[in-house]
């Protein structure tokens, strides 16, 4: 045994092994002490905090007096020039202290012994357990919204525009936003002293002007007149026209109108106002809207844009030619055009209150010609009258419930038309108006009959 001390003493290693040992057997009898004891076990620290050797009490009152001054500390959020300064308190941040105390007690208090010994030693050099807290309330919603607000810049798209005959193009803005869950994260790592700077992001915009660049030219305008239109169909035109304002398509895109409007219900903004249902005047949800498709169709055979699919209305209207209009249902009535030049085309429209125009600019190679519109009658239907007899009206009376209207059949042509001379001429739809029957009521009651008589 003499040989064995004498060899362990001698050696470098033998020595550290014996400090170890000694270390170990220290921090076993140190450990087995405070385990019985109310103490938290030394080395354990939260954040920068120890709360080694203390009761839970004293540990609850140490990290109150320590975290509460960071509660009111300043806190500067920046972005560029701006600073806004706040306070985590302010912002409804508060301490999670009691399940912090509860946490560094309950290392080497796992009732596993073997578990518990290496937990009492680690405990000398164990990482800190982090701080906690935590948000509360609506505070911090509330700040982060305002901040959001008055960072937020609104993105502006290039636009086209016609100013003494030429086309002019209006260069986009980008716009800017915060960021609100990476502001919110770094709130909750905020180290007490730093400032943080604010996420801001650039939001470019939709429409760019170097997609506008190449577009030099209008290929086709047109404008309808709603200046007597009640105020609900006012607002559902200029509605409509801002949903398809700034559109671009590129070659070989197709757009489909209903699928531009989304949903025409009360719901997505629409209101009710004068429609033709079933060849009779009435009101519903969105009246005003077949306005807006009409003008935009003009503008589009103008444009010579490839119609895929056009229906028009079950009787006349008043607001364009016979022939010329393009009437959309949800469901089962749409306009569906396509782009079939060389490059980009793109939407403008204006509602003023008055008159509703359409334009659509494109480039000055894909379209060097004028087109021309030209509606023809084919045929006219008179109305029949339909003869009703009633015991409501004397006999020799007749009334007319149901005036009719006549019914049409258009076949509409295009004409290509360049330095004066027709191109070419070709047929691009056709139209049929139903005509509607007059009712005629003719009298049945004998004068001498009994009349109704009334009870009051």
């Amino acid at each position: 045994m003499k040989w064995i001390k004498d060899q362990l003493l001698g050696s470098l290693w033998g020595k550290i092994i014996l400090t170890l040992l000694a270390l170990l057997v220290l921090a076993l009898g140190y450990g087995l002490i405070v385990h019985q004891s109310d103490k938290i076990y030394p080395g354990v620290r939260v954040g920068k905090l120890g709360l080694g050797s203390m009761t839970k009490a004293e540990a609850k009152q140490k990290l109150e007096e320590d975290l509460d001054a960071n509660l009111d500390k300043t806190l500067d959020l920046e972005y560029q020039d701006k600073h806004y300064r706040t306070s985590l308190r302010d912002l409804g941040y508060s301490y999670e202290i009691d399940a912090m105390v509860d946490q560094a007690y309950r290392i080497g208090r796992s009732g596993n012994k073997g578990a518990d010994f290496l937990d009492a030693f680690y405990s000398l050099f164990r990482q800190p357990l982090p701080i906690q807290g935590a948000f509360k309330g609506d505070k911090l919603d509330d700040y982060l919204h305002g901040l959001a607000d008055d960072l937020f810049i609104l993105a502006k798209d290039a636009q086209l525009s016609i100013e003494d005959g030429q086309v002019h193009l209006v260069q986009d803005q980008d716009g800017r936003y915060l960021d609100t869950n990476l502001t919110r994260e770094a709130l909750e790592n905020w180290d007490g002293s730093q400032a943080i700077v604010l996420p801001v992001f650039d939001r470019p915009a939709d429409v760019q002007a170097k997609m506008l660049e190449k577009m030099d030219s209008v290929l086709g305008e047109f404008t309808s007149n709603y200046a007597s239109s009640e105020k609900n169909r006012k607002y559902n035109i200029a509605l409509g026209a801002e949903k398809l304002n700034h559109t671009i398509l590129k070659p070989g895109e197709q757009v489909s109108f209903n699928d531009k409007m989304d949903q025409i219900t009360k719901e997505a903004g629409f209101k009710v106002a004068g429609v033709i249902r079933n060849g009779e005047f009435d009101r519903g949800v969105g009246g005003g809207i077949c306005q807006v498709s009409t003008t935009l169709y003009n503008a589009l055979i103008r444009a010579d844009a490839n119609i895929i699919e056009r229906h028009n209305h079950s009787r006349p209207i008043g607001y364009v030619k016979n022939g010329t209009d393009a009437a959309v249902a949800t469901g089962y009535k749409n306009l569906v055009f396509q782009n079939d030049f060389s490059h980009p085309i793109y939407i403008g429209a204006q509602a003023d209150g008055r008159e509703l125009t359409f334009q659509i600019f494109g480039s000055k190679e894909d379209k060097d010609y004028e087109v021309k519109i030209i509606p023809q009658l084919v045929s006219t239907n008179k109305p029949r009258t339909k003869t009703i007899y009633t015991d409501s009206l004397a006999k020799g009376e007749t009334e007319v419930k149901e005036s009719g209207h006549n019914g049409y059949s258009y076949r509409t042509y295009k004409e290509i038309i360049k330095d004066g001379q027709v191109l070419e001429k070709k047929q691009i739809s056709t139209s049929t108006y139903i005509g509607r029957d007059r009712v005629l009521l003719v009298g049945t009651r004998s004068s001498g009959g009994d009349s109704k008589q009334n009870d009051e």
